[in-house]
């Protein structure tokens, strides 16, 4: 028998001022349809706001207005990515300050 909630473990997380919240792991569809939109912007400030939607999308009830900007490439990574360890997240995405 395939237990695929053993499969996946537990679910990744993230703490922002205090709170933890949970991440949804994202579907193919959802995989792609964030492809689709990062393939569309056109520009940095574009890629910006579609990694902004997607963490809201990926993240329920996590208000990303209140983030800083400089954290959206460690927080999608994280939420994209196969890290499944948040302490590891912000080491993974080090380097890489611009939207890819």
């Amino acid at each position: 028998m395939l237990n695929i909630d053993e499969l996946l473990g537990e679910g990744k997380k993230i703490i922002f001022g205090g709170k933890e919240y949970a991440v949804e792991d994202p579907t193919l569809e959802t995989a792609l349809r964030i492809d689709k939109m990062l393939e569309d912007a056109k520009d940095e400030a574009e890629q910006l706001k579609v990694m902004g939607e997607a963490i809201g999308i990926l993240v329920p009830g996590f208000d990303i207005r209140k983030v800083p900007i400089r954290a959206y490439a460690a927080i999608f990574k994280y939420l994209m990515g196969d890290e499944g360890d948040e302490k590891n997240a912000p080491e993974a995405a080090e380097g890489d300050p611009t939207p890819t």
